[in-house]
């Protein structure tokens, strides 16, 4: 594997598992961060430990930050710096064979084809789905381990939540024994020290212990009574000099960052550290105070052979810890004239540090197209300028007005209308544009019995397809009952058995009606279009909505197009007409490239909201030069609080069809070619159709006739 391809399988790794590729990258920050501290620690390793404690404190810092610092700049696009190893576009190997060697999927699909219509979450109303999350994908879900990705955030917040709840209990019921069980000393102090502390005695204390407050409180074992007045003085100094060095309060941040780092080895190597040091340190400032450092020595040993079996409350910072005595006594007796002194030296290397540490946090992996100099900043600047629409454009609170109402009706309406139960009858004519021929036209009507969950695309389809006066039909279908559930699909021919398709063996089944489709895109694009006003991006969509007038009606129209180049004309375009008196019901829309959509006549249902009854669908195709108008007549709308379960119940007898095409299909097609398949008519060349089968366009598709 090429040393390139390492950044390209991590790019893609996060593509599937955010959340594992989060951790992942969080640990090899803090590894590199913890490496780092390390080498700056072993250069001042014959400095003072007071600089070696700053060292560690920082490091703390920047490892506590480390996961708010990454989750903002993945979120919010902030604190940005170049790639480590910046990999060129044209070195990326192809998808398929990534996620091949990732074992990600399996299958060759690429990102394209996960952002399909099952990212639609259940429950979730259409107009929150537009631009498809592709995290809520299918094959997301079933790609391995993830169910680790999805408890991995719950799972982190969840432990240090309750680590952090076990620090402050275990704090506080310590705090409650040790004052329940001392009290105060009637030995005499030793003069000279720094500042006044209030001292206790305590029975079932082996070791001292100062502990956080207004004013410190250092606690002692009961036999401190009988220790010699410069024993006591130094055991005194060593914990005012944590009080001094601010030593309890860091303990409190190591306490935090242990929790949050529960699961990083380095982050705990870290605290440990910055606990020895600040050990150290402290012997440093008693040593500073005069204190002879063979007799200190003699003091820490003849307390640590006393507290044996040493059990040390969680409150406060004990005088002998859990810190190896043996490097504590040699650093005594060791001369160094750094003692609480930091040097330029450490002092550099302190900053030095922490900006290395800060610029770890920060960096990412990108491609190499996306890594641009100010020169090429500004160039690329200038061709957004030229070739983008630059929003917001300028929209007046009457439009935003017109908007907002509009979509909050359109809303409502698709809230009251999710489940629904229609009839409805199709007709159709088809036409040649050049020859003026029909090609098509419907002596009987389509008909379909529809039971409708909007929001999930759950549903159960009665067809009749429409026929011409041959008895054929524009797609080659029978009589087919649909039902569509989750990720299977059951569909019946000619009152024989069910067959089961999930969605990806089928390119279409149900196509929403255009009553629906049509609504459900307006809504997203109204939703769109408010989220974008007062935001300043490059976009390639232009939004236009006002008053017009539209065969003799007072009419809000809602136009969206899309360029290639503000400076051309638009690639697609496609309005919206609503009817503010009826409720801002859709009545119109127009497609130059496609389709057009008419209301004939509307409808009230039960609840007082409008629905199409008549409407026309005109849909034009360029490459063919044909021409469809169908007309739809709803003969029945019945708004359902839920659907009927009977009515989605899985069939009691299913065939899964072989994932192949059968062989008389190979013997069809090779004989007769599409346009002859889609016509009515029967040439002499094309071979008949089996009586035990059904026909549909495309091959390996149900189609269920025009529009449905």
């Amino acid at each position: 594997m090429h040393w390139q391809t390492l950044p390209a399988l991590w790019l893609d790794l996060e593509f599937y598992y955010p959340h594992l590729s989060w951790i992942a990258g969080l640990l090899l920050k803090s590894a590199v961060i913890f490496g780092a501290a390390r080498l700056a620690a072993g250069l001042c390793r014959r400095r003072s430990a007071r600089a070696r404690n700053w060292l560690w404190r920082v490091t703390l810092m920047v490892m506590l930050a480390l996961p708010c610092w990454d989750w903002a700049a993945r979120h919010l696009d902030i604190f940005d710096t170049a790639p480590v190893v910046p990999l060129a576009v044209e070195s990326r190997p192809a998808p398929h064979e990534i996620y091949q060697k990732l074992f990600i999927i399996n299958s060759d699909l690429e990102r394209e084809n996960l952002l399909r219509a099952d990212a639609i979450r259940k429950d979730s109303p259409p107009w929150h789905a537009f631009g498809y999350n592709a995290s809520d994908c299918k094959e997301f879900q079933r790609a391995p381990w993830r169910w680790l990705e999805n408890i991995l955030p719950p799972l982190w917040l969840t432990v240090s939540v309750a680590l952090l709840l076990a620090q402050v209990w275990r704090a506080r019921a310590a705090k409650r024994w040790l004052r329940r069980h001392a009290r105060a000393a009637d030995i005499q102090l030793a003069a000279n020290l720094p500042l006044t502390a209030d001292v206790f005695l305590h029975g079932q204390l082996k070791s001292p212990l100062i502990v956080s407050g207004k004013v410190p409180r250092i606690y002692l074992p009961a036999d401190a009574q009988h220790w010699s007045r410069d024993e006591l003085r130094a055991v005194l100094l060593h914990e005012i000099a944590h009080w001094q060095r601010r030593d309890l309060l860091w303990q409190k941040i190591g306490n935090l960052a242990r929790a949050v780092w529960w699961w990083n080895p380095f982050a705990r190597r870290a605290i440990a550290h910055l606990a020895r040091e600040a050990e150290l340190a402290a012997d440093d400032a008693v040593l500073l105070a005069q204190v002879p450092a063979p007799a200190y020595a003699q003091t820490l040993v003849y307390i640590a052979a006393r507290a044996s079996n040493l059990h040390t409350p969680a409150a406060g910072i004990p005088f002998i810890g859990k810190q190896p005595l043996q490097q504590r006594i040699q650093t005594l007796l060791s001369p160094n004239h750094w003692r609480g002194k930091i040097g330029r030296l450490a002092l550099t290397l302190i900053i030095f540090s922490g900006i290395f540490a800060l610029l770890t946090v920060s960096v990412k992996v990108m491609w190499q197209s996306q890594i641009l100099s100010p020169e090429k900043f500004q160039q690329w600047q200038r061709e957004l300028d030229e070739r983008w629409i630059r929003a917001p454009a300028a929209f007046s609170p009457e439009q935003q007005r017109l908007a907002t109402e509009t979509l909050a009706a359109l809303k409502a309406r698709l809230t009251a209308q999710r489940y629904v139960h229609l009839k409805h009858e199709v007709r159709t004519r088809k036409q040649d544009n050049v020859s003026g021929e029909i090609i098509f036209a419907s002596a009987t009507p389509g008909r379909l019995e529809l039971w409708l969950d909007e929001w999930r695309q759950n549903y159960r389809a009665d067809i009749q397809p429409e026929r011409d006066a041959r008895g054929n039909t524009i797609f080659l279908t029978t009589d087919t009952v649909i039902i569509s559930v989750g990720k299977s699909t059951y569909y019946q021919w000619h009152q024989g058995d069910f067959h089961v398709a999930s969605s990806r063996e089928l390119s279409f089944g149900f196509e929403r009606l255009p009553m629906f489709r049509l609504a459900d895109e307006a809504t997203q694009r109204l939703q769109t279009f408010l989220d974008s006003v007062g935001k300043n991006h490059y976009s390639n969509i232009k939004y236009e909505i006002g008053l017009t007038e539209w065969r003799d009606r007072p009419l809000i129209y809602f136009r969206v197009a899309s360029y290639d180049r503000k400076d051309r004309p638009p690639l697609t375009q496609e309005t919206y007409l609503f009817d503010a008196q009826q409720n801002y019901a859709l009545v119109g829309h127009q497609n130059f490239d496609r389709a057009d959509w008419e209301l004939l006549a509307s409808g009230t249902d039960a609840d007082g909201q409008p629905y199409p009854q008549k409407y026309r669908v005109t849909e034009i195709d360029r490459y063919k030069k044909t021409t469809t108008v169908s007309d739809y007549e709803v003969t029945l709308f019945e708004p359902l609080k839920k659907l009927p379960k009977n009515v989605l119940a899985r069939p009691a007898k299913v065939i899964v069809s072989p994932p192949s095409r059968p062989s008389w299909w190979a013997d069809l097609l090779s004989g007769c070619t599409a346009t002859e398949l889609l016509g009515y008519r029967r040439f002499p060349d094309c071979p008949p159709i089996p009586a035990t089968a059904t026909l549909q366009w495309p091959p390996t598709t149900v189609t269920v006739g025009n529009g449905m």
